[in-house]
């Protein structure tokens, strides 16, 4: 049975603020439970927290329709961190998390508690179901993959799954990126060696789940492309992400604007942020620049790409968009991030102190990104270290601080990095192959699976 309204002696003991002594509070933020306004149940819990001069433990939410139950603090503090204090069982197959909340962060708090109790549970309830990402090995770099991982995250929350990682990368992901909870699928496993016993779909074409009904499996292995963004964007179980990333779903901006494009930029702020060591090495960077502009020329040598990316002609033209940038604005600052150490040094005579980038080595992040079938390795051929991947990293981070960018074509270690910082302000300007002009657009094949946008 539902309540489709308060009761009158609970609604009278809400309107008679005077009569505080003597009222049962926890039932009455237990009647507005019942009727779904967690809004007001949150309010009487957070007004007991402060009587009583303590952080309110439990309960503090309940999802009746979900039929779980999750407590957590209300006033978190140092002294007072969040405490899981009960649960149910999970929320039933297919729930949406993405339908949850007003906003994406309520969303994504809410997913986050129901991943922690599952996570962190003895015995996770039988019907649980999960996600686990693992990167393919076919030459993806960080692009490709971080694409895919904030996608297989995002599908997660809209089907009610447990995400896990299955990071199979020689880097440690956890020195660069903080996740919003803890999903690493190898710690799951040894407590949970049962999880290699339920059924399983292995995923690697984005067709598999096309417009189809709910996977049945336990267990949905994912590794593939980045291509998958695509395809989750367009799903009926994403569609508020529209709403939640305020995002239009109209005409002009699914063909001026590339929604898809929006759309990833927005989870991957939700769902990634840079380690410390990423966010001092960043503050050190750019110090007292107002406005910083954003360049990725990805030239192309055999260390990080199996062809050429740019010609001299391409970047000439690249050089005249920065040049144009640079003048709107007093103060501008030029972030370049590029794999060649030539353009490093004409950056430098072109723009002086202007100009910050990093002065390690660049290798591509890939594990096995083939180049005439040698592994990954540097500029000088030596195999890959972690200081190669470490100036990578870096400069992704960088390249999504941007207020602006100019990017190489077809790279989509550009395209997810920007679309941090422009995903509802702007598209960046890309370097169309052998084109003079400073096109506001994005490359479609990563974004949105070879598909129009």
């Amino acid at each position: 049975m539902v309540i489709r309204k308060l009761p009158a002696d609970v609604k009278r003991r809400l309107e008679e603020a005077k009569k505080l002594e003597g009222t049962d509070w926890e039932g009455v933020a237990s009647a507005c439970l019942q009727i779904g306004r967690e809004d007001l149940s949150w309010r009487v819990l957070s007004m007991i927290a402060r009587m009583r001069k303590d952080a309110y433990r439990c309960p503090s939410v309940f999802y009746s329709s979900y039929g779980w139950v999750a407590s957590y603090s209300i006033d978190p503090t140092a002294s007072h961190p969040p405490v899981l204090c009960s649960c149910m069982r999970p929320p039933a197959q297919n729930v949406n998390f993405l339908q949850t909340g007003t906003t994406l962060e309520e969303a994504l708090a809410r997913y986050a508690e129901f991943h922690r109790s599952v996570y962190f549970a003895d015995r996770p309830p039988d019907d649980t179901r999960y996600l686990i990402y693992r990167p393919s090995f076919h030459g993806e770099g960080w692009g490709n993959r971080v694409i895919a991982l904030t996608a297989a995250m995002t599908m997660a929350m809209a089907t009610g799954r447990v995400f896990l990682l299955d990071w199979t990368s020689s880097w440690d992901l956890t020195r660069y990126v903080r996740l919003p909870f803890q999903c690493d699928a190898g710690e799951f496993r040894r407590r949970h060696p049962e999880l290699a016993d339920l059924p399983r779909a292995l995923v690697t074409d984005p067709k598999q789940l096309r417009h189809g009904t709910p996977h049945p499996a336990a267990v949905m292995l994912y590794s593939s492309y980045s291509s998958f963004w695509g395809l989750i964007s367009r799903r009926d179980a994403t569609y508020p992400l529209g709403r939640l990333c305020d995002v239009a779903d109209d005409h002009a901006s699914r063909v001026l604007g590339h929604r898809e494009y929006r759309l990833m930029g927005c989870m991957m702020r939700a769902l990634l942020s840079p380690t410390r060591l990423i966010e001092e090495r960043m503050m050190n960077a750019i110090a007292g620049a107002r406005h910083v502009v954003a360049a990725h020329l990805r030239v192309g040598p055999l260390h990080t790409s199996n062809y050429v990316m740019m010609t001299d002609k391409d970047l000439h033209t690249a050089w005249g968009c920065i040049d144009e940038l640079l003048a709107t604005r007093d103060g501008t600052v030029l972030y370049l991030a590029t794999d060649l150490e030539q353009v490093r040094v004409l950056a430098r005579s072109k723009y002086g102190e202007r100009v910050v980038q990093q002065e390690g080595p660049v290798a591509h992040t890939g594990e096995q990104h083939a180049a005439r079938g040698a592994s990954a390795v540097d500029a000088q051929g030596r195999p890959r270290g972690e200081d190669g991947v470490e100036t990578a990293m870096l400069d992704w981070w960088m390249l999504g601080r941007a207020q602006d960018a100019v990017l190489t074509d077809m790279s989509s270690f550009g395209y997810s990095a920007t679309a941090r910082s422009l995903f509802n302000t702007t598209m960046p300007i890309t370097i169309k192959k052998n084109s003079e002009k400073c096109h506001r657009t994005v490359w479609q094949g990563h974004v949105c699976g070879n598909e129009t946008c």
